[in-house]
């Protein structure tokens, strides 16, 4: 059980490291919080 604990938490991180790398993904990032803002 803890094996697969272990495994789920390190899945999450992956997902936002993933965005960073890729300029694209983050400049649409950085949008979507700058229309709720401006909402």
């Amino acid at each position: 059980m803890i094996s697969i604990q272990s495994t789920s938490s390190p899945r999450p991180p992956p997902k936002f490291c993933v965005p960073l790398p890729r300029p694209s993904e983050t400049n649409e990032v950085l949008v979507y919080p700058s229309s709720i803002s401006l909402k």
